[in-house]
């Protein structure tokens, strides 16, 4: 039986000092504690860290999954949202972020919409997964408009240079649904392919009944072929009854290699348009396409004393620009 002393701890001489083993235990438990909460501190920071790099586990995604068919929009919105982070998704993830897309409410289809974008963009692989359900929601026959256009909208940030990607915008592009029409135009200009099926497409478009799919298919010429064919379609549209295709016109000047009669003749016409902004982007291209034409200075100064203000000052600035020793 141990002596009442020597359970109350024994003191004993150190070389460094007199320490009584009654009180030390308690200096060494606190040390150990401080210890182990720090390595447990680094523990949960590089769990953080795996898990903001390499994604959440897989019951994290269906326990998500779950959530996407919830009651609430917005607990459906939020599991998409959560979903976009992951970095290695499921195909089940992406197929139900596409079904997300025939949601009735708008917030939950915008965050599927975003996270598909989101996890397309993280590698090529997640990319070709998700083009690959869009397509195949594109080409669905049960697929309403409004999910085709949200599809249409994930292809055109995810289908640069893939031919798997026009493919069925070319096929939007000349289908009955209007909306899908300008939204499959402008897209193809995202894509960016430039092959004689797209562009005989395209060309095709910008005589489109809808000023939407005109005004979305000369933006997307003017980005895929910015020479002088498209400055003559351009130059032809500055006159459309549409102010955004005569704006999209205005701008697709820009691209012509020789300032020729044809584009003099519409920017006069651009000049007495009598929408501001026009006015204000034939200031703009003006300079920039014909600076040393005989003629510049003179419709510049003309736009100088336009009523409207951004007008004048966009017609003064390039007049400057002009006025500069680069000039």
């Amino acid at each position: 039986m141990r002596s009442a002393r020597s359970r109350r701890g024994s003191c004993r001489p150190s070389p460094a000092r007199t320490r009584c083993s009654g009180n030390s235990g308690r200096g060494i438990t606190t040390k150990g504690l401080i210890a182990t909460l720090a390595v447990l501190l680094l523990a949960v920071i590089g769990a953080v860290c795996l898990i903001a790099i390499f994604g959440r586990d897989g019951r994290d995604q269906r326990s998500l999954i779950i959530e996407l068919r919830d009651p609430s929009p917005s607990v459906r919105a939020r599991a998409a949202f959560e979903l976009s982070q992951e970095r290695r998704p499921s195909l089940t993830t992406i197929c139900e972020l596409a079904r997300v897309l025939e949601d009735s409410e708008e917030e939950p289809r915008s965050e599927a919409v975003a996270a598909l974008i989101s996890i397309g963009r993280v590698n090529s692989a997640n990319a070709d997964t998700v083009i690959r359900v869009m397509i195949r929601v594109l080409s669905r026959p049960s697929s309403t408009s409004s999910v085709r256009l949200e599809a249409t909208r994930v292809l055109s940030q995810l289908g640069a240079r893939s031919q798997a990607a026009r493919d069925p915008l070319l096929a939007a592009l000349h289908g009955r649904n209007d909306s899908l029409r300008a939204y499959a135009a402008a897209a193809l200009g995202e894509i960016g392919l430039d092959d004689a099926a797209t562009m005989r497409a395209l060309d095709q478009a910008v005589d489109d009944t809808i000023p939407d799919v005109r005004a979305a298919a000369l933006e997307s010429l003017a980005r895929l072929r910015p020479g002088d064919s498209t400055s003559r379609i351009a130059a032809r549209l500055v006159a459309d009854t549409s102010a955004a295709v005569r704006l999209n016109a205005v701008y697709a000047l820009a691209g012509a290699d020789q300032y020729e009669t044809s584009i003099d003749r519409a920017i006069d016409v651009a000049l007495h348009d009598s929408i501001p902004e026009i006015r204000r982007a034939t200031a703009v291209v003006l300079s920039r396409l014909a600076p040393s034409a005989p003629s510049t200075r003179d419709k510049l100064q003309r736009l100088a004393a336009d009523p409207v203000a951004s007008v004048r000052q966009a017609a003064l600035e390039a007049l400057r620009t002009m006025a500069s020793p680069r000039h």
